[in-house]
C-alpha cells in the first residue's frame, strides 16, 4: 500500500510538473505566405503567448533551412528588427501578454524566391520548454502558387522510427527532407497511402518540405528521428 500510494504521489508531482512546463505558447506553429518578386520584403508572423501571471525571458533562434540564393531573412521581436546576420536574441515577454514574432523574406533580386525559415524559441528559465515556429515563403509568380493546397497535412507517428505517414496529403507529390543544417539529407516521392522510410537517417530533428505538383512547397513540418524502433503506428 505504501509501495502505491508512492507511485502515485511521484506521478502526480511529475504531472505537475510537466504542466508547470507549458510557461507559453505559440500560434500557429507553421505559417506561410507568397512572397511575389515583385516585393522586396514580405513578412510572415506568429503570435508568442506568456500562459504565466509572470514575466518570462524569452529566447528566439533563427535556423534557415532553404533560401533562394540572393535572398536574406530578418527577424523582428518586440525589442527591434534585427539585421540579417543575427540569428538570436532575448527579450522579456509580460506577465499574460500576448507578442507577434516576425520574420521577413527579403528579396532584391527581382527573380522568383522561396524560403524555410525555423524558429526555436525557449523559455530561458525552464530551458527544457522549447517550441518550434516554422515560416513558409513561396514563390508568388506562377497562378499555381497562389492556388496551393491547404497547409493542413498530418505527420504520424512523431516521433518516427523508421517510417512515417501523412494525414490529409493528396496533394504531396515529393518530400523534401532537411537537417538543422538547412542541408537536403532526402528526397522521397509520394503517393497516396505511402510509408517512407527515414531508417538511414541520424537521429535528431528534420523539416519535411512538402511539395505540390507544380513543384511548390506548401507546407513545412518539423519531424523528430529516434533511434528506438517499434510497432508501427496505421492511424495518427
Amino acid at each position: 500500500m505504501k509501495q502505491l500510494l508512492f507511485t502515485l504521489s511521484f506521478l502526480a508531482a511529475f504531472a505537475t510538473t510537466m504542466v508547470a512546463q507549458a510557461t507559453f505558447t505559440i500560434e500557429p506553429l507553421s505559417v506561410s505566405t507568397i512572397a511575389n518578386p515583385a516585393t522586396y520584403d514580405t513578412e510572415n508572423h506568429v503570435e508568442v503567448i506568456n500562459l504565466t501571471s509572470g514575466a518570462l525571458s524569452i529566447n528566439w533562434e533563427r535556423v534557415v533551412i532553404d533560401i533562394s540564393q540572393g535572398c536574406m531573412t530578418q527577424v523582428c521581436d518586440p525589442v527591434a528588427c534585427f539585421a540579417d546576420f543575427i540569428s538570436t536574441h532575448t527579450f522579456n515577454l509580460a506577465a499574460s501578454d500576448t507578442v507577434d514574432l516576425i520574420v521577413h523574406f527579403l528579396n532584391g533580386t527581382g527573380n522568383q524566391g522561396n524560403a524555410i525559415v525555423h524558429l526555436k524559441v525557449k523559455d530561458n528559465a525552464n530551458p527544457s520548454n522549447i517550441i518550434t515556429a516554422i515560416y513558409l515563403f513561396n514563390d508568388g509568380t506562377s497562378a499555381s502558387s497562389n492556388l496551393l493546397p491547404p497547409a493542413n497535412v498530418k505527420l504520424f507517428p512523431n516521433p518516427v522510427a523508421d517510417q512515417f505517414q501523412l494525414q490529409n496529403a493528396d496533394d504531396v507529390a515529393s518530400v523534401r527532407v532537411y537537417d538543422m543544417q538547412g542541408r537536403m539529407v532526402s528526397n522521397l516521392n509520394a503517393s497516396a497511402g505511402q510509408r517512407f522510410d527515414v531508417a538511414g537517417l541520424t537521429p535528431g530533428t528534420y523539416i519535411l518540405a512538402l511539395e505540390e505538383k507544380n513543384g511548390n512547397v506548401f507546407q513545412a513540418i518539423e519531424m523528430v528521428k529516434n533511434n528506438t524502433s517499434g510497432c508501427y503506428l496505421n492511424k495518427p
